[in-house]
């Protein structure tokens, strides 16, 4: 899973402007990434609080199909890789 970071480093870096082979590739990755981190969620959390959306959203996009244009695909990538980060965020332990 470490490998999500240095992909989530490109895919939300300003200069960032994939071909289709590299969005095909980065999104099998993002979305096995998200896969694992719903997965990990302890039910706990899941019954109630803001992690419910992130889970829905985060299930939502892993089970979208890209579109056949080159842009529907980067959109789809960016979002998936926005909600790693949320997940991330929510799934870290409160101080």
């Amino acid at each position: 899973m470490s490998g999500i970071f240095k992909d989530l480093e490109q895919v939300l870096g300003e200069q960032f402007l994939p071909g289709k082979a590299e969005v095909d590739v980065l999104l099998c990755r993002t979305r096995g990434a998200l896969m694992q981190l719903v997965a990990a969620v302890p039910d706990f959390i899941v019954r109630s609080g803001p992690i419910d959306d992130v889970i829905e959203r985060a299930r939502h996009l892993v089970s979208t199909a890209p579109a056949d244009d080159l842009i529907g695909p980067r959109v789809l990538l960016r979002r998936m890789a926005l909600t790693v980060v949320d997940l991330l965020d929510e799934m870290r332990p409160i101080p």
